[in-house]
């Protein structure tokens, strides 16, 4: 069973970005120091690796959710590769809108709220799969990559439609750097 962090994740994550996207809105974007064209491009890349992170992993989960444990492809790495790319992305958000301190604000908060999700996921994945479970988390950590764990599959399959969701979800990170440029635009005219 789900927890309410779970279940309530996709609206208590738009209730965290939304106030985000206003105070990156009203908060000036400098170009005057010599790192800020730096931190726009390095968020820019981040926002990019989050998309195509997100993407990859919804490769290897997307139908076998909660039906079998997913443990190649990235989840061989990390079990929780969707929060980390998720997390990457919204430090990239930030970076982009040159906004270091809701940078340091949102590491704590990010983290802290999803504590909780993936403390929910850990006790509602291991009643589903038990002792197999147990020995991947035992194995695998739970965020921080150990990329030398990884392997994967030559095949896997794919729900399509909750693969296209992914897609949509995984889009809202590039659609970010569109949104910090007409920002940028917008504030210097």
């Amino acid at each position: 069973m789900k927890n309410f962090f779970e279940r309530n994740r996709s609206r208590l994550t738009w209730i965290i970005i939304l106030p985000v996207l206003l105070i990156l809105t009203i908060s000036p974007i400098s170009d005057k120091s010599f790192y800020d064209p730096y931190l726009e491009y390095l968020g820019f890349f981040f926002l990019m690796v989050a998309s195509i992170g997100r993407i990859w992993t919804s490769l290897f989960i997307c139908g076998r959710k909660d039906t079998e444990l997913v443990k190649d492809g990235p989840f061989s790495i990390c079990r929780n590769p969707l929060y980390l790319f998720s997390f990457i992305g919204g430090v990239g958000l930030m970076f982009a809108g040159q906004n270091l301190a809701l940078a340091g604000l949102m590491v704590p908060l990010f983290w802290g709220y999803y504590h909780f999700v993936i403390k929910g996921e850990e006790k509602r994945l291991q009643e589903l799969f038990g002792e197999d479970y147990i020995e991947y988390s035992r194995r695998t950590p739970r965020v921080i990559p150990r990329f030398f764990l990884y392997r994967s599959p030559s095949e896997v399959t794919i729900n399509i439609r909750t693969m296209e969701i992914s897609i949509m979800d995984a889009s809202c990170f590039l659609l970010m750097i569109v949104f910090i440029e007409i920002l940028e635009q917008i504030k210097m005219h």
